[in-house]
């Protein structure tokens, strides 16, 4: 009869943490990427020796495990350009400076501090790769964006649509303007004039610059000829070289009229209509002011300047693990790589096995209200029940010492 007792503690005992774990999952229903928990119970033999004609004696109930539920997570738009949301497996990884201990988290509510640096929970390092100009992955490592100008690009290449109108009398002329970029970020306009030629479906060009930049030391001057349909005829790009006098060096510019087979990209005609400029372009650049930062559904890390250049410094970095539920859960919803989850495989998101990111997103908690709140009823109900049966117990015991 004693074992009664204790078989309705343990009961109590059990269904106590049931109640304490549904507890914490409604307290957490709108913690960001919070996974939901679940007891497991086992029962707990008195006697382990199968005895013939009869059965093992059940001695109570015991808490199995505690687990998680890693299904994923509603996911929803953000308030910030630099949070994120995974879509399948994966975890993001961040470092804790101080200890150089590496967690992991569902939670993407990242942002940048006065440093530069990514950020969670305003202190722990989020983890990315870096990448070159040309899209190479490097080491991984924390994620920090430095506020430093952007560097100017010297103008290497122009292009040019224009018409030039076949009516035009000889030595009528016509021009077009394009501002291009010197080393140290100065806009350049450079002139170019065209002068109706004495032979048919023929014009001369003339380039200059403005004379306090400098001016064109060679290669400023040639011929355009056209065929009877107005397209300019077979040739080689010309070649523009401007000797600066600003502080700026020198630079040599390509003008595009010809693909590789030297034939005419189309973009000069000698049409009869108006000489008219319709298009220019230059691969030239101003320095430029950090003026934006935000991760996009790559995972990448854009940066975007005042010149109009976007970099893409970094890419955030994702683990996966063979044994999620052997991670160990520690505070701000971070958890530890141990034996029993096995070791981190580290990626980019969308690559093999890792799953995608949403940028300006957060993944929601996976808690379901309605499963817990009858996981809660349940529990009570199942509390209340071994609280009789100790009562009962007890009752029982009672009439037993009172006996005469």
């Amino acid at each position: 009869m004693i074992n009664s007792l204790y078989i309705a503690v343990t009961g109590m005992s059990a269904f106590s943490n049931q109640i304490g774990v549904c507890g914490n999952n409604v307290a957490n229903m709108e913690t960001t990427g919070y996974k939901a928990s679940s007891v497991s119970f086992a029962d707990m033999l008195a006697e382990s020796v199968y005895r013939s004609g009869g059965s093992n004696a059940g001695c109570g109930v015991t808490v199995q495990s505690v687990s998680e539920s890693w299904t994923q997570g509603t996911i929803t738009d953000a308030a910030t350009d630099t949070s994120l949301a995974i879509n399948g497996r994966g975890m993001f990884v961040v470092k804790n400076p101080n200890t150089g201990q590496q967690y992991y988290t569902r939670d993407g509510s990242f942002e940048f501090d006065k440093t530069g640096r990514l950020v969670y929970n305003d202190t722990m390092l989020v983890q990315g790769y870096s990448l070159d100009e040309s899209g190479n992955v490097g080491a991984l490592g924390s994620i920090t964006v430095s506020a430093a100008v952007a560097p100017p690009k010297a103008s290497t290449e122009f292009s040019l649509t224009f018409n030039l109108d076949s009516g035009e009398e000889t030595a009528g002329a016509f021009e077009t303007t394009i501002d291009v970029y010197d080393s140290l970020g100065n806009d350049i306009p450079v002139t170019i004039e065209y002068t109706k030629s004495a032979t048919a479906n023929e014009w001369t060009w003339t380039a200059s610059i403005p004379s306090e930049y400098g001016s064109v030391s060679a290669g400023g001057s040639g011929t355009l000829t056209f065929d009877t349909s107005g397209a300019l005829t077979t040739g080689t790009d010309p070649s523009l070289t401007l000797t600066l006098t600003n502080g700026a060096a020198s630079q040599t510019l390509t003008w595009d009229m010809y693909d590789d087979t030297g034939a005419a990209t189309g973009d000069i005609t000698q049409q009869a209509l108006d000489s008219t400029l319709t298009a220019s372009e230059q691969d030239g650049y101003a320095a430029g002011d950090l003026t934006s930062i935000e991760i996009d559904d790559e995972g990448q890390v854009v940066c975007t300047y005042s010149n109009g250049v976007t970099r893409t410094p970094y890419v955030i970095a994702l683990a996966d693990f063979p044994n999620y539920n052997g991670l160990n859960k520690t505070d701000g919803n971070l958890y530890a790589a141990t034996n029993q989850s096995g070791q981190a495989v580290f990626g980019r998101p969308d690559r093999g096995r890792m799953g995608s990111v949403c940028g300006a997103s957060t993944e929601a908690s996976n808690v379901d209200l309605s499963t817990e709140m009858t996981k809660l009823i349940t529990s009570q109900t199942a509390y209340q029940a071994c609280s009789k049966a100790f009562s009962v117990t007890n009752e029982l015991l009672q009439v037993l010492v009172n006996m005469k």
